[in-house]
């Protein structure tokens, strides 16, 4: 896959005016919650928001603020032999096509080939930003041979990925500077850490422990 040239959201302040999440279902996990947040932030700041699933599956759409639109690309069960990575790609290229967003930020490892394949097949291609919540180098134990020997192939993968991005967001320090060591282009890598000190997270600590435990 080769690099797509890229696009400067400073040189464009228009772009970043439409915002499309994409994330790969609706369940509430660390991702999709962080996202949530960045969503409802990103629709407090006055942008145009899209939150665009892959799947349904899940309910964390409830914590979206109401001016965030909600996109399902299908309420279809995924099979269980076939992998994140290539889910939906299709139907994003078309949501994309229709909706014309500015930037695509692909929310977590799953969507990050489905974004890069679908923004790179899009006529009016949107900047793209993957979000690396993930440490790109990852150690596996001789007791799982087929993850041990897979991972180099892998590694390579996730290396052509980040560098098909117009911007790489890694949540922590330690992942930038692995992330950068790899790509092409290390200067389109920033450290973003994860929005946690939420309005809701503050409002909480006036608030009694729910557990006993921790009366």
């Amino acid at each position: 896959m080769d690099a797509m040239a890229p696009f400067s959201i400073e040189s464009s302040p228009d772009r970043a005016t439409h915002i499309a999440i994409v994330v790969h279902s609706l369940s509430r996990g660390g991702a999709q919650r962080r996202l949530v947040t960045l969503a409802n932030a990103f629709a407090e700041a006055g942008r145009e928001v899209d939150f665009v699933a892959l799947r349904r599956g899940g309910d964390v759409d409830e914590l979206l603020d109401a001016r965030v639109r909600l996109s399902i690309l299908t309420d279809a069960s995924k099979r269980a032999w076939k992998p994140w990575f290539l889910e939906g790609w299709r139907k994003l290229t078309g949501w994309i096509a229709r909706n014309r967003p500015g930037v695509v930020v692909a929310g977590s490892t799953a969507v990050h080939f489905t974004a890069v394949v679908a923004c790179k097949r899009s006529r009016n291609r949107p900047s793209l930003v993957l979000r690396a919540s993930r440490h790109p180098v990852r150690h596996f134990p001789r007791s799982r041979p087929h993850k041990r020997m897979g991972e180099p192939i892998q590694r390579w993968a996730r290396r052509r990925l980040y560098d098909a991005a117009d911007l790489v967001l890694a949540v922590s320090r330690e992942t930038a500077q692995s992330l950068r060591s790899g790509m092409a282009r290390p200067e389109r890598c920033v450290e973003v850490a994860n929005p946690v000190l939420t309005p809701a997270f503050l409002d909480s600590l006036g608030s009694a422990p729910p557990h006993p435990w921790l009366a």
